[in-house]
């Protein structure tokens, strides 16, 4: 595979996993919201000039290997203008890093340390691994409780990974627990020519007129949920500036 079908297989492996979340075409969402009639009915309530945008887009931190610790917690997060924060889940870690960067046939171990004030899992989605460390529903992490994930992805590629557990799958990642996960050949091409690259990972939000995240509907517990407003990498309408005849 030559370097450019790495990238474009990379990029698109990202779009099309963390789109797969939301359940439903996100070319849909990316023409309502160009459209002035649309928008209104899309954002359900919640007024879109409200939200903090034009910043410089983020690169997704890398959580150390050397002591992988991710907390499941309850936290804040603000994408207002004004300041006011929204009530969402998320993975920490004591380092601030949540994507995961290892190579094929590179041990992987983390902790991990459920604050949620219910059971979830952790899912590496896509990844080759044992049954009883992929994050089954059979195997939940109860609340106060920590378990170890053990194992070595066998295969490159651009992956993410997300809760699991029985009956909350939907609304625990529609709160906010997604991160991506990137399995690196040994001989990583883009690594040793030194091309520049950049992670995109894209969510959703439904956010209602309280800039709270919105109940689910049953139809969005079994279909998924497209958002009212689009994040990539966690940001809203980010600004990624790329020179002329640059490697991107």
């Amino acid at each position: 595979m030559n370097r450019r079908q790495f990238l474009v297989n990379s990029m698109y492996s990202t779009l099309a996993l963390t789109f797969a979340a939301c359940g439903k075409k996100p070319a849909n969402e990316a023409h309502t919201m160009h459209t002035p009639n649309a928008t209104a009915a899309a954002s359900n309530g919640f007024d879109m000039s409200r939200l903090r945008s034009g910043e410089p887009l983020r690169t997704p931190a890398i959580l150390s290997m050397s002591d992988a610790v991710l907390n499941i917690q309850p936290t804040q997060h603000s994408w207002l203008r004004d300041g006011r924060a929204t009530d969402i889940w998320a993975y920490q870690s004591p380092t601030g890093g949540t994507m995961l960067d290892v190579k094929v046939g590179e041990q992987v171990r983390i902790t991990i340390n459920n604050h949620l004030p219910e059971s979830t899992t952790v899912h590496w989605h896509g990844i080759d691994v044992p049954a009883d460390q992929d994050g089954h529903p059979h195997h939940p992490i109860e609340p106060k409780q920590s378990r170890v994930y053990e194992f070595t992805p066998p295969d490159a590629g651009t992956y993410w990974y997300h809760p699991h557990p029985h009956g909350r799958t939907a609304m625990q990642v529609a709160r906010g627990l997604a991160a991506p996960m990137i399995v690196r050949d040994p001989n990583d091409p883009i690594a040793q020519l030194g091309i520049p690259e950049q992670v995109l990972m894209f969510t959703t939000l439904q956010l209602d007129a309280n800039a709270q995240i919105a109940l689910q509907t049953m139809d969005e517990q079994m279909n998924g949920r497209e958002g009212n407003v689009v994040l990539v990498n966690g940001q809203y309408q980010p600004i990624w500036t790329v020179a002329p005849n640059s490697m991107h």
